[in-house]
């Protein structure tokens, strides 16, 4: 789903979002695996009315997976 406001896709527009930090849920520095799925699973949801609902698809998931630096 892409509109304007989100500049492309609604999904990329949050990933983008919750590796810059929106997704920190513990403050640490590092963004993990786990806290990028909870946040692009709740937060694409809702932002459109529950037409997508995206999941991770592999076997990498877990509070030591990191994915990026928080500044």
């Amino acid at each position: 789903m892409e509109n304007k406001e989100w500049d492309g896709g609604i999904f990329t527009h949050c990933l983008i979002k919750g590796l810059y930090g929106k997704v920190n849920e513990n403050n640490y520095e590092w963004v993990t695996l786990d806290e990028l799925d909870n946040y692009l699973t709740g937060e694409v949801f809702i932002m459109t009315d529950g037409k997508h609902k995206p999941k991770v698809n592999c076997t990498l998931i877990g509070e030591t997976t990191v994915l990026s630096k928080v500044n």
